[in-house]
């Protein structure tokens, strides 16, 4: 006899009806986009990409710069981005040391999370070194227990649905009983390709396109303030 489908409306964990939540890392656990963006397109700006807001949103929110390496080169006057890319890796980490923060109210959802015995795991489209300085920085490492994963050791980085499902897997939970947060389309599509429940974040700074983008790359809802998270993962809808 074949399992059951999963119903996200069953309560598995107390409150909490998932056995796993699984938070993308930038835009999502801490303020970093803002940060990144200035230092991305000040760099872009000097090698002839006069990059706006919003192709920042569209072309590199949710995926690594690494990715992009083929347009950069196409729309700029780097000859050597190798070398390039080092620079802005140290550019933009030294600025993120200074100054990334926490999303507003999200370590009081990883405590109500931990507390109702729900398994908690970053997956990051970053690389390890970068989430590991942020997570450092803010002070939300250990709640995670080394659960952190990187789409860069995947065999395929998001938007494919890889490194999702080797967390849920090293965590020892069926993807289909995780709940994951995203703030990107990509990741969005990810997390959905997967099999998980998507839910995604969009504060109101952001493009108002976005949340479109992400109804339409699958999110089950879109929330604009971490305190609504605990009641959409318990199913009661804030009104």
């Amino acid at each position: 006899m074949s399992e059951p489908a999963f119903s996200p409306s069953t309560p598995i964990n107390g409150a909490v009806p998932f056995d796993a939540v699984l938070f993308d890392c930038d835009g999502t656990l801490v303020e970093s986009e803002p940060i990144t963006f200035r230092v991305l397109s000040d760099m872009l700006h000097t090698a002839g990409w006069k990059i706006t807001a919003q192709e920042f949103s569209e072309l590199f929110l949710g995926q690594s710069v690494k990715s992009r390496f083929d347009l950069i080169r196409s729309r700029t006057t780097v000859v050597d981005i190798e070398a390039w890319y080092l620079d802005y890796r140290d550019r933009r980490d030294q600025a993120l040391s200074r100054e990334v923060a926490a999303t507003p109210f999200v370590r009081d959802v990883v405590k109500h999370l931990a507390w109702h015995s729900v398994r908690l795991a970053v997956v990051s489209a970053s690389s390890r070194s970068k989430i590991a300085l942020q997570l450092d920085k803010v002070g939300l490492t250990g709640w995670f227990g080394g659960h952190i994963y990187s789409g860069q050791h995947s065999r395929r980085n998001k938007p494919w649905p890889d490194v999702y499902l080797e967390a849920a897997s090293l965590l020892g939970v069926d993807i289909r009983r995780c709940a994951i947060v995203e703030d990107s389309p990509s990741g969005v599509l990810a997390g959905v390709s997967a099999g998980a429940t998507v839910y995604a974040y969009s504060p109101s700074h952001r493009e108002p396109s976005q949340c479109g983008r992400l109804l339409a790359a699958g999110a089950k809802d879109v929330f604009g303030d971490m305190r609504m998270l605990k009641r959409l993962l318990t199913g009661t809808r804030m009104v």
